[in-house]
């Protein structure tokens, strides 16, 4: 119970350090998250000798 009566002082006493770091992670996250998303994309190139681009041209190929 040592540990949970230290953190438990600890927040306390941060407790606006903590909550002003939130806000700021937060608000840079919204002025951040589009520019990240905007740069970023989910295609992936399979390399052409592995089993799974092999399964994928005979899978399309039968379409």
């Amino acid at each position: 119970m040592k540990f949970v009566e230290k953190y438990s002082n600890f927040l306390k006493k941060y407790k606006l350090f903590i909550i002003i770091a939130w806000v700021m992670i937060i608000g840079f996250s919204v002025w951040l998250a589009p520019k990240f998303i905007s740069e970023t994309s989910s295609d992936f190139n399979i390399p052409e000798d592995t089993p799974s681009f092999i399964a994928n041209t005979i899978l399309k190929g039968s379409q």
